[in-house]
């Protein structure tokens, strides 16, 4: 129905006088355009009916695909590592998809209760807003000095050593992780900071609905370039760059 309103409404535009063979022509474009802005508004109207579930499956996909293009790619393997791929479904399902989603969503609205007015302001009004702006960068900074090295790069070593098939006895899975988070700390927090600070400005000002699924849109480059580095496992990979 939606779609038929649309339609009428760019053909009652049209002069008397032009052809039927234009005048179907433009029937053609106009059942187009409207399908496409419909099923955009569709899209979009899911996402926000359903952001949480939306962005879970969304965050799985593509850490998951993430992986598999920089094993099949980049480093050319002959066969895929399906316990790292593995590494990375469970990464970005349970952490990314579910805890980032309290994190992010329901924790940082809580640490700053403006920031979902912020969120939802245009640009005009979110230059006059100084809290909202403050509240802005406090939620950068929370995320550079606590969640992410606190919380994203343990969790993420300890996905890697529970997949490990080649972990021996004797070893404790918590002392590996452990070990693996301490000797790359200032590497993994140095790159990721100078990676995600520019992003993180556009992303932390955007509406609620939004954010994660728009954070899972650019982190796909975020975990290419950490599975290149940290997804192989440390005692068995050949020191590689990304120039070679």
């Amino acid at each position: 129905m939606r779609r038929r309103i649309l339609t009428r409404s760019i053909l009652s535009r049209v002069p008397s006088p032009v052809s039927s063979t234009k005048r179907m022509s433009l029937l053609q474009a106009a059942k187009f355009s409207t399908g496409a802005a419909v099923g955009a508004g569709g899209i979009l109207g899911l996402f926000q009916r359903n952001p949480f579930t939306f962005q879970v499956a969304l965050a799985t996909i593509k850490t998951s695909l993430a992986d598999l293009l920089v094993q099949t790619k980049v480093e050319k393997k002959e066969s895929i590592d399906w316990n790292r791929n593995l590494l990375f479904i469970l990464f970005g399902g349970l952490y990314l998809g579910v805890f980032q989603w309290g994190v992010y969503v329901i924790g940082f609205q809580r640490i700053f209760p403006t920031m979902a007015t912020f969120c939802n302001q245009s640009i005009r009004e979110k230059l006059r807003n100084k809290k909202g702006i403050k509240e802005l960068f406090g939620q950068i900074l929370l995320d550079f000095v606590f969640v992410q090295p606190v919380l994203y790069f343990p969790v993420f070593y300890g996905f890697k050593t529970f997949v490990d098939p080649s972990f021996k006895e004797g070893e404790t899975r918590f002392g590996n992780a452990f070990a693996n988070w301490k000797k790359n700390f200032f590497q993994d927090n140095i790159g990721m900071s100078l990676f995600w600070l520019p992003m993180d400005i556009v992303i932390y000002s955007v509406p609620l609905w939004i954010r994660l699924p728009l954070n899972h849109g650019i982190s796909f480059l975020w975990v290419c370039v950490l599975s290149f580095y940290r997804g192989e496992d440390d005692k068995t990979k050949v020191v590689k760059s990304i120039s070679d």
